[in-house]
């Protein structure tokens, strides 16, 4: 048997994946998962360096890593919302009918929803 070039290889896994949809999306969710664990620590890298103090105007949380949001693939601004009117999210300020968030109030949520932590 003659040894298949990288281009004959892919199209063989084209027509395997067509062939069993459920592996092209175990093989694209297996791709993306990897993808966005390095992100989200790219995020969270940019994150840690602002200061604890800074405020964040409610709009551009949504892709907080502290949230589970990402530049990607962001978080639900009523999720944010509803947490705030059941007060279970992360502490805010209102000023002016506009809503803020301190980075410190950010990362103090992160660790309290951290399960599973080894004290």
């Amino acid at each position: 048997m003659l040894p298949l070039s990288g281009e004959k290889m892919n199209e063989l896994n084209l027509v395997s994946a067509k062939a069993v949809p459920n592996m092209a999306r175990a093989a694209r969710l297996e791709m993306h998962g990897s993808m966005m664990e390095t992100e989200v620590l790219v995020d969270l890298a940019e994150w840690d360096q602002l200061p604890k103090r800074q405020q964040i105007p409610e709009k551009s949380l949504v892709s907080c890593p502290y949230l589970g949001g990402s530049k990607r693939q962001p978080r639900n601004i009523r999720t944010i919302r509803r947490w705030r009117a059941a007060r279970s999210g992360p502490e805010y300020l209102k000023i002016g009918g506009r809503y803020f968030y301190e980075v410190g109030a950010l990362r103090d949520f992160y660790q309290r929803c951290i399960r599973g932590r080894i004290v």
